[in-house]
């Protein structure tokens, strides 16, 4: 079976086992010519990991085109790499499940490789992969690289607190564009992109998320992931100035709740409640001009309130 008990229990809650079988043939289980050749030029990727808490984080990983290099039908190296969360690589060397994540965001493209990690340093990581696929472009905003400013600050060290400032929380209420962390027990870790026009991540308090999902491909293996997991870990950047939101907590997905009205076209909501937020000033040296909104994503009904 392509899909583990949690992606089968939400595929049936959204009534798509059939859709989900007629695509699960994308799953593949290692590298082909379309995934390596589009691997080679990407400048960043976002990667989970689980602490030795079992929290989950949604990590940014930057490096030089050819920094993401298949060397096997099973192997990809990650190195050198030029901006690394070193708590990624902690999270690594006691649990090396790893789910990374790659864009194209002038194209709209997507790849996704789930497996293990291994020779993990600061110089790099070699990625055993067990899972290679590609998403499709829906909820993507076309964003193009250009050149940062020289003058940039350099990267501060993480702040860690365990709720959102106000700042953070207008950053958030404006963001389009978020990276979701999940994993399974024995299945692993993976990482997923969520986008939607600015508001689709909804602040209800300094500890409390709420976003919705729109269709996707049917497989949902990140709600799956959460059905039997609900740590998650999310991921916001700001693609101008390069700041980095990392947030961990713990996920509920809402089916049929009344706040899920204002998000036209939402299959369902996902409650996040957040245990620690952690942020990084410049800790991306690229920098995105942004193009146009996805064309599939539903417009809003209205901004939702909350109490």
């Amino acid at each position: 079976m392509p899909f583990h008990e949690g992606e089968l229990a939400v595929q049936k809650q959204a009534g798509v086992e059939a859709a989900a079988q007629r695509v699960s043939g994308a799953l593949k289980q290692g590298f082909e010519p379309a995934s390596t050749e589009f691997l080679q030029p990407r400048p960043f990727a976002i990667a989970s990991s689980i602490d030795p808490s079992g929290n989950l984080w949604a990590s940014l990983i930057t490096g030089p085109p050819g920094f993401l290099t298949v060397t096997s039908d099973q192997t990809l190296n990650v190195n050198p790499i030029s901006t690394m969360d070193s708590q990624l690589i902690q999270n690594l060397h006691t649990n090396p499940t790893m789910g990374l994540l790659t864009l194209d965001l002038a194209a709209r493209r997507r790849l996704r490789v789930n497996g293990y990690a291994q020779q993990v340093s600061e110089q790099g990581i070699q990625l055993q992969a067990q899972q290679v696929f590609f998403n499709c472009p829906k909820y993507i905003q076309t964003r193009y690289l250009v050149s940062a400013p020289s003058n940039r600050p350099p990267s501060t060290p993480a702040a860690s607190t365990s709720n959102l400032s106000s700042d953070q929380q207008d950053w958030i209420a404006h963001t389009d564009t978020f990276f979701i962390a999940t994993a399974h027990p024995e299945k692993g870790a993976d990482i997923s992109h969520r986008g939607g026009l600015p508001g689709v991540l909804q602040v209800v308090n300094a500890n409390h998320l709420l976003f919705p999902d729109f269709k996707g491909n049917n497989m949902f293996q990140s709600f799956g992931n959460i059905a039997v997991n609900p740590q998650v870990g999310l991921l916001i950047l700001d693609f101008e100035q390069g700041h980095t939101l990392q947030l961990t907590g713990k996920a509920e997905l809402l089916w049929d709740d009344p706040r899920q009205q204002p998000f036209n076209g939402a299959q369902c909501l996902v409650s996040f409640t957040i245990e620690q937020v952690r942020m990084i000033r410049h800790a991306c040296s690229l920098q995105w001009k942004f193009g146009e909104f996805s064309p599939v994503i539903p417009p809003q009904h209205s901004t939702p309130e909350f109490p």
